[in-house]
């Protein structure tokens, strides 16, 4: 099993055993997302976490934290990938749905990948979105920002640059 150096194998096959859930066909919150797709994803990442794609998006800062939790606390990875999409919550590291509105909005768990996003990064995307919809949706990040523009998909400055490589902006899809 790779793992990288200093990391000890015990530690990511018992990340692993988390998401060998017995039920392969288990329903999440997210409708367009298999849970096959997500635990194969999530292995892959507890195995070489720095071959997380962020894709075309612009999630790069959760994607960092999620890069560094499935390196150093593999455990607490699988237990938050799981809870993402069985849940519809991001979860702090005992469990607890995070912040003051812990259920994810209805239409986020509506969204489907963005094409850029690789089927080894579904799993990254679908929690790095979640934790980026989270805290926005907190009162105090919510009276400061609003929630018109959302960080997790492609976005363009125009229609015309979508099909070629146009530099990104943050004002995106709303949701």
């Amino acid at each position: 099993m790779v793992t990288g150096p200093g990391r000890p194998k015990e530690a990511v096959k018992a990340a692993i055993d988390v998401l060998d859930v017995k039920d392969v066909n288990i329903k999440g919150k997210w409708p367009h997302i298999e849970w096959g797709a997500v635990q194969s994803a999530a292995s892959t990442t507890l195995f070489r976490p720095s071959t997380i794609d962020q894709g075309g998006t612009t999630t790069c800062g959760a994607i960092s934290v999620l890069e560094a939790m499935a390196y150093f606390r593999p455990a607490l990875y699988s237990t938050l990938v799981l809870a993402v999409y069985r849940r519809g919550q991001v979860v702090d590291h005992e469990g607890r749905p995070w912040g003051d509105t812990p259920d994810l909005r209805p239409q986020l768990l509506e969204a489907e990948p963005p094409s850029s996003i690789p089927s080894t990064s579904i799993a990254d995307w679908m929690v790095a979105t979640s934790m980026i919809a989270e805290l926005k949706d907190q009162s105090t990040i919510f009276d400061l920002l609003g929630h018109d523009d959302y960080l997790g998909r492609a976005c363009y400055a125009t229609k015309q640059d979508a099909s070629s490589a146009a530099v990104p902006t943050i004002m995106c899809a709303s949701f």
